[in-house]
């Protein structure tokens, strides 16, 4: 193996790694761990390595995608330039097709496409499934290590980072226009050192995701919002963003939950949001790898049935599972009750029966 790039610019170190990985050229990331354990300080560079036989190739790849981006071939693309390129690469997938909105009473800011796949309260749950650097407990949560799969534009991701001040969050997304969303919402947030998003697909064999940067059996929290919906069971959307991210196919949710427990470590957490009739299918994939679950069914009014759940459990725990006082998002007027608003608008602990995934 050959060195590539020595860098402690995590954003850089992505973009190279999703460049090699469409062209097909395989990869080591080395001193990931060290990175991670020295914190936010970054002063810890990694090196990411390639075949002796595919150097040239990766280093006239590299090369020649940086001048295209930036205009030159130096390789030095400060905060800045990166913003601004991101910008124009967003500018030619999306054209007009980006809204800017705003999470956790702004203190979140996020461009994600008006068309495509769009973040909203589920998100705001997932995120909140993980414990905030100050507990309902009033214990300090840090050094965490989290992987969302299918993180979109990253909003779950950095409203992790953003509620946990120790969180390193990691995400995998399988379209490239998301990550490049992703990778500006990461960079306009200032979370470049504790958030990265990698472009795959979660359904490749884990030695092929390895190259990425995963790490096997080494998470404290996974978490996922699926695909709600099998084929045929909702109106066809003509944005194939949207589609993709509405529809699973029928062994998709297996293949989701094998991933997330190849990824989580001994006595890591599975933290996952989906419809409630899906409960039978998580249950059944759930058995064996995951226990101690705990169920939150969220209703989208009172006296209504849960339309969601939020499904957490502890990987190898043989613990019961528990069913969690019910979640009611809306009151009778269409707004949010009030323990929902304040998720929605601050970065305080959770409250009420979230705050039961963590007793």
């Amino acid at each position: 193996m050959k060195e590539l790039i020595s860098s402690n610019d995590v954003v850089f170190l992505s973009f190279t790694q999703d460049l090699l990985y469409q062209e097909g050229i395989e990869f080591t990331l080395l001193d990931q761990n060290m990175s991670l354990m020295e914190g936010s300080v970054g002063i810890l560079p990694r090196r990411l390595m390639v075949d002796e036989d595919c150097f040239d190739e990766a280093s006239a790849l590299l090369e020649e995608s940086l001048a295209e981006i930036e205009g030159s071939s130096n390789g030095n693309m400060d905060a800045a330039n990166r913003d601004i390129s991101l910008a124009n690469d967003l500018s030619v997938s999306y054209g007009e097709d980006v809204t800017d909105d705003e999470f956790l009473g702004g203190a979140l800011k996020i461009y994600q496409s008006k068309s495509g796949f769009r973040s909203g309260i589920d998100a705001v749950l997932l995120a909140a499934s993980v414990p905030s650097s100050v507990s309902s407990s009033g214990q300090a949560s840090s050094n965490l290590r989290v992987l969302e799969a299918g993180c979109g534009a990253g909003v779950v991701s950095l409203a992790v980072a953003k509620r946990n001040d120790g969180a390193f969050v990691e995400g995998i997304e399988i379209e490239q226009v998301n990550v490049d969303l992703a990778q500006k919402n990461i960079l306009r947030n200032g979370l470049e050192e504790r958030v990265q998003v990698h472009l795959g697909d979660l359904c490749d064999p884990i030695t092929k995701l390895e190259i990425l940067g995963l790490k096997r059996n080494s998470y404290d929290f996974v978490l996922a919002n699926p695909p709600f919906y099998n084929e045929g069971e909702t109106r066809v959307s003509s944005n194939p963003l949207r589609l993709r991210a509405r529809r699973a196919l029928v062994d998709d949710l297996e293949n989701w939950v094998r991933f997330m427990t190849a990824m989580a470590a001994p006595k890591g957490v599975f933290s996952m949001i989906h419809r409630a009739e899906r409960l039978d299918d998580l249950f059944k994939l759930l058995n064996g790898r995951f226990g101690g679950l705990r169920v939150l069914p969220v209703y989208s009014k009172a006296n209504a049935a849960a339309n969601r759940v939020l499904i957490q459990g502890v990987k190898g725990s043989r613990a019961p599972l528990k069913l969690l006082p019910g979640l009611t998002l809306h009151d009778e007027s269409g707004g949010y009750v009030p323990e929902i608003k304040a998720l929605c608008e601050s970065l305080g602990a959770v409250e009420g029966p979230l705050a039961g995934l963590f007793s």
